[in-house]
Formats: structure tokens, C-alpha cells, sequence
């Protein structure tokens, strides 16, 4: 995501999601410092211009999003958006009724990060 309503989005939080033609996809994102998916698979709906999908990286936590496209090109999916996250039982995020703007990432990063690292 890079705006909301049309502002720049103030956080070094980040969501990844790889969408495939076969109606399935996954999810890298940061939750404040609680919850990291990483390449958390889902199966995605698509309602005419809706895409629909949760993820349930494990028995705790489930992830829910709602995004009605306003438009889309080559290189940016703009959506109307609603997003919910769980942790056992407990509701951690509710963004909801937003525009977002994602931004396709086409770089391949794989030869840059290759190697051992330490954080």
C-alpha cells in the first residue's frame, strides 16, 4: 500500500500480496510487532469487482480482506478496502471503508538478498 485516501501512508509497515491466475495468492505483512505472515497462502474470491480472502496462517490467527477495485493498469490496483485481523479471538486491526492504492512490484530482489545476514 502506498496511500490511503489519496495520503501518503505514514508507516514502515508493509503487505505483500502475490496474486496467481489460478484464484490463489499469498501474503507477507507485518501487525504491529505481534504478527508477521510469511507467504501465508489464500484462496481468492472474485465477486465483478471485488476480491475477497482470508488467511489463517495457524490455529490463532485469521486475516480478512475486502477489496472493491476501483480501477486498475499495469502498475497500480486502486480499492475501496476493509481489512481484519484476529489473534486469538481478539480483533488487533479493523481498517475498514479506506481507498488504497497498491503499486505492482515487479523487481526481482533474489540476487541481492542471497547470503547470510544477522539483525
Amino acid at each position: 500500500m502506498t496511500d490511503i485516501d489519496g495520503k501518503a501512508l505514514p508507516t514502515n509497515g508493509k503487505e505483500a500480496f502475490t496474486i496467481y491466475p489460478a484464484q490463489k495468492g499469498f501474503q507477507c505483512a507485518a501487525f504491529g510487532n505481534k504478527i508477521w505472515l510469511n507467504k501465508a497462502e489464500f484462496k481468492l474470491e472474485i465477486e465483478e469487482n471485488v476480491l475477497f480472502w482470508s488467511v489463517q496462517p495457524n490455529e490463532n490467527v485469521q486475516s480478512f480482506h475486502r477489496h472493491a477495485t476501483n480501477f486498475v493498469n499495469d502498475n497500480e490496483l486502486d480499492a475501496t478496502s476493509h481489512a481484519i485481523v484476529i489473534d486469538n479471538g481478539d480483533t488487533i486491526k479493523n481498517v475498514g471503508s479506506i481507498r488504497t492504492r497498491f503499486t505492482r512490484v515487479t523487481d526481482d530482489f533474489a540476487k541481492e538478498i542471497i547470503g547470510t545476514w544477522e539483525g
